[in-house]
């Protein structure tokens, strides 16, 4: 059988310690790049479209796009080490960081939602989802930290 010469292989891939090719990095970091500015464009997009203030549910757009398009795209990208925006950072800081942005979705999720009720006029009620989506957000961590603590 004759050799056919790979074309796509590097010399000394055989090592592990052989960094990507030059492309793969620069496409990498070119895509982290677009994906902050599409995830910050969409958002402001989507605050002047909606004319927050002009009605009740003129803010549920607003609340579920900073959650959805803005704090979980950054919360994602944040620990990516080509494409965050904190790259000096530690990798605990960087964690921190995380949290605080998956936190801050269902807390922005949750004003969006009251926000698209108009028929929800009991603030009792609209506390109540509020404290919902809260305790959706802080449940997981408290429950990670006390099984660390104890052991488990």
């Amino acid at each position: 059988m004759p050799q056919v010469p790979v074309l796509y292989a590097l010399s000394g891939a055989e090592s592990p310690r052989v960094s990507d090719y030059w492309l793969y990095s620069c496409l990498r970091r070119f895509s982290g790049f677009v994906a902050h500015v599409l995830a910050l464009g969409v958002t402001i997009f989507l605050v002047i479209l909606a004319r927050p203030g002009t009605s009740l549910f003129s803010w549920h757009p607003v609340f579920m796009a900073a959650a959805y398009c803005l704090c979980m795209t950054e919360a994602v990208l944040l620990l990516s080490p080509e494409t965050s925006p904190f790259c000096p950072l530690a990798r605990k800081s960087k964690i921190r960081l995380h949290w605080l942005m998956q936190l801050l979705v269902p807390i922005f999720a949750g004003l969006g939602c009251s926000a698209s009720r108009p028929d929800i006029t009991s603030q009792v009620i609209r506390r109540s989802l509020s404290c919902f989506n809260f305790a959706k957000a802080v449940g997981p961590l408290v429950r990670k930290h006390c099984f660390n603590g104890c052991g488990g």
